[in-house]
Formats: structure tokens, C-alpha cells, sequence
């Protein structure tokens, strides 16, 4: 990071940039002599942090960013009119400009981010010759094709807690909550069957039945007892299957072969 410092007083000038120099916080710290010196520098060094006496604002090019340096109210209303991203109150300490280079750091770096962003858009919107609104359609379609769900946050009865989705082994309607029984808890949940695997993701859960949704990941077999088929977990837990429900959301599964056994 660089640093360029202008004030109008000597004194304050030197102060400020020993106590830059001390915090170790920027690789190079320029202090402006004048006010040609100080833009000829600001031309140079265009994502330099500046700290300049307020009435020196006018020479910051509108995208820069700069800390104002003054004494009254009325100089930090000033230095905001002229969209300054931090103040600093004479005489100023060490631990004030901990304070706010810490924040300017972190808005620089955003600015840097957003400033690498749009090159990238417009680099891809000239190589497939799209606009930036299309452009940005497609990939949303793309990350949403590819995105797999993550942890997951649900309110249950004590409490909002977080799941992964694969952990779970079935879910179960109960009155108006669904209980999600998962590796080594029971929750539940207040919400609706279809709900709930929406948020959760359709590619680990299948139902079957109305009331019942298991995770493929724990199912053993698919059991036949007169005309009634069963879903069987690992862990020997039974449900039943309802016809509704079996073809053809079991058939593209992996218990497809299970199902033909028995059919």
C-alpha cells in the first residue's frame, strides 16, 4: 500500500507520517511539498491513500480514496461533502489512525475487488460477444445447475441449528411439523414435506409416501410382503410405499434395480 500526505502545516505533516511509519502498515509514504507535488503524485500513484488537510480536497480525483485532516465540526462536514472516507481530528494519535486505516483498508480492497470484477466482465462479454446482462443471466444458470447444497440452517423446536444434508437419514410428517431423524439427533420442524426437501435438496431425498422422504444414501432394500412394497434403511428401519410413488420418481434412482426385482 502507499500513502501520500499534504497538509497545510509542516508540523502536522511530519507528526502524521512518523506515526505512518510506525504503524508499518504501507510499503511507500510520500509526503507532498506542495500542491503541484501532491498531484503530480496523485497522477502516479492513483490507488494511494491520501490524507490532506480538508482544504486541499479538490485536488482528489472523484474515484480516490482519501482521509481528511482537520480540527472543527465544520472541517469533517466538509470533508464528507467531498466524499472523503475518513476523518481525522487534530492532534491525532496513534491509535486514531489504527482506527481508521483499518476501515480504509478494507474499503480499498472492496474497491480493488469491484475494479477486478468489471475488467473480468468485460473481458468475457468481448470474448463471447454478449452483454453484461446476458452474461450474467447465463452464469446464474450455470452456478444453479452446479451448486450442491451446503450446510443448511433450520429453526427447530429449541432452536436454529445447522444440518448437511447428506447427514440426514429420513424425514417424517408429524401434525403440522416434520421430523428430521438424522446420524444422531431428532428434530422438529415446523414446516411442510415439499418445503423442507426443497431447502435441503431434491438430489439426496426421494419420497415414499405422502407422509415419509428417505435419504438414497441409507436405504438397504426395497422389501415386497404380499402386494406391499417397503423401503428398508441400513439401520432396519421400515416404511411403507405408496403405488403413487413408484414410478417414476424411484425408477432413475440407484433402488431402480431393487424395484424390478420385485415387480
Amino acid at each position: 500500500m502507499i500513502a501520500l500526505v499534504f497538509l497545510q502545516s509542516v508540523s502536522q505533516a511530519t507528526k502524521l507520517v512518523n506515526l505512518l511509519c510506525h504503524l508499518d502498515v504501507f510499503d511507500t509514504i510520500y509526503h507532498a511539498e506542495n500542491e503541484q507535488d501532491c498531484s503530480a503524485l496523485l497522477q502516479r500513484n492513483p490507488n494511494a491513500l491520501s490524507f490532506l488537510t480538508v482544504g486541499f480536497a479538490s485536488l482528489c480525483p472523484p474515484s480516490s480514496c482519501w482521509v481528511a485532516v482537520g480540527e472543527t465540526t465544520s472541517d469533517a462536514l466538509t470533508a464528507f461533502h467531498y466524499s472523503a472516507q475518513g476523518f481525522i481530528h487534530a492532534p491525532f494519535d496513534e491509535k486514531q489512525l489504527e482506527c481508521v486505516i483499518q476501515r480504509l483498508t478494507l474499503h480499498c480492497e472492496k474497491a480493488h475487488n469491484r475494479r477486478q470484477y468489471q475488467r473480468l466482465v468485460k473481458g468475457l462479454c468481448i470474448q463471447y460477444g454478449v452483454n453484461e446482462h446476458a452474461l450474467l443471466a447465463t452464469l446464474r444458470r450455470q452456478h444453479a445447475l452446479i451448486k450442491a447444497p451446503g450446510i443448511v440452517s433450520v429453526k427447530a423446536q429449541d432452536g436454529w441449528c445447522c444440518l448437511q444434508p447428506q447427514d440426514i437419514k429420513w424425514i417424517e410428517a408429524c401434525g403440522d411439523y416434520m421430523e428430521i431423524h438424522t446420524l444422531d439427533r431428532r428434530l422438529l420442524v415446523r414446516s411442510t414435506l415439499c418445503q423442507l426437501m426443497q431447502k435441503l435438496g431434491h438430489e439426496y431425498y426421494i419420497r415414499c409416501n405422502r407422509s415419509v422422504a428417505v435419504n438414497l444414501d441409507f436405504v438397504d432394500k426395497i422389501d415386497k410382503v404380499g402386494s406391499q412394497l417397503h423401503v428398508i434403511l441400513d439401520d432396519g428401519q421400515r416404511f411403507k410405499m405408496s403405488r403413487r410413488y413408484q414410478t417414476p420418481q424411484w425408477h432413475p434412482t440407484k433402488a431402480a434395480s431393487m424395484l424390478a426385482e420385485l415387480q
